[in-house]
């Protein structure tokens, strides 16, 4: 049978014990899944011994405990966000504050990922942008005649001076006749 490492509880004490942040680190890895609870009371733990230890940065328990950095800075972001919200400036932030955000981010949000997710959306694109569409536009013309940048430059602009003379296509034919 399979045994899960606990996630240590947010305490000073377990914040100084690099065997905690091991565990901690353990617990994140035999988690099943992302948006198990487990992997984000993990993260929640090693982003408590990064924020409260001046001796340990992410680096140190990322290459020295293996934790996940990525996991590591979106929870970074969304417990710093959190704070930002709910905590008054004029507050400390100690172990106590922090896990009244850890359980504020379980009770809004279910775990850190989720909270990431909602907070922090990924970009969508909707429509095509210029840049995009002069782009495709220049990779075909490249393609097609093995010209370079200078000469789609050339030919934008000869686009662009005959769309403001106010000329189409159709003007164009009766003078090749």
């Amino acid at each position: 049978m399979e045994t899960i490492r606990k996630v240590p509880t947010v305490t000073v004490a377990n914040i100084r014990n690099d065997e905690k942040i091991t565990q901690a680190v353990g617990a994140y890895i035999d988690a099943d899944r992302k948006a198990n609870g487990t992997k984000s009371d993990a993260c929640l733990f090693l982003f408590a011994v990064e924020m409260f230890r001046d001796d340990v940065t992410r680096q140190d328990i990322v290459k020295t405990h293996g934790a996940h950095g990525p996991s590591m800075s979106k929870t970074a972001k969304v417990v710093r966000y959190i704070i930002d919200r709910d905590v008054p400036a004029d507050d400390v932030v100690d172990s106590a504050r922090f896990t009244a955000v850890a359980d504020t981010i379980r009770a809004e949000f279910g775990n850190v990922f989720a909270a990431y997710r909602a907070l922090f959306p990924a970009k969508v694109r909707d429509a095509e942008t210029l840049a995009d569409k002069v782009a495709r536009l220049y990779r075909a013309y490249a393609q097609e005649t093995g010209n370079g940048p200078d000469d789609f430059a050339l030919f934008c602009q000869g686009v662009a001076e005959t769309v403001e003379m106010g000329a189409d296509d159709a003007d164009d034919d009766d003078d090749d006749q």
